[in-house]
């Protein structure tokens, strides 16, 4: 990185985007050093919360959202009210596995799109419980 810019990261924080501008690159140039990817990482964790940031137990989203299919670069749905609310289980290994509680709600036009949940065993949406096999698949 040179004298002019900085990097721009949006972080999830408390269920709203927080934007934090890490204008480093100025501060770090004029010592001399420039920072690598991992020394920008960090401070951007640091920016954000560390440790209390790192080990959320919960995450609210709420918005809009538009879903991509594998053909092509055109959204194939948009939902103009997206809402997930996710309570972690203590100790996860990963964020995206099924492990501690979920609840999704994407509305589009006021007409569910779809509505899924998990509470750490079962599986259902707005069709009703899903077959465990049926949920394991995704």
């Amino acid at each position: 990185m040179s004298g002019q810019g900085g990097l721009a990261l949006g972080i999830f924080r408390n269920g709203s985007v927080a934007m934090l501008l890490l204008v480093c690159s100025d501060l770090l140039s004029a010592k001399g050093v420039e920072p690598d990817g991992m020394a920008i990482l960090a401070m951007a964790r640091e920016a954000a919360g560390g440790e209390t940031w790192a080990s959320a137990e919960t995450l609210v989203l709420s918005g809009h959202a538009v879903f991509y299919g594998e053909d092509g670069h055109q959204p194939y749905a948009k939902a103009d009210d997206y809402h997930m609310w996710r309570a972690f289980d203590e100790g996860r290994s990963s964020a995206h596995e099924a492990e501690g509680k979920v609840r999704i709600s994407a509305i589009s036009n006021g007409r569910p799109m779809f509505l899924v949940g998990f509470d750490g065993s079962t599986t259902w949406t707005e069709k009703g419980v899903m077959p465990k096999a049926e949920a394991d698949a995704y």
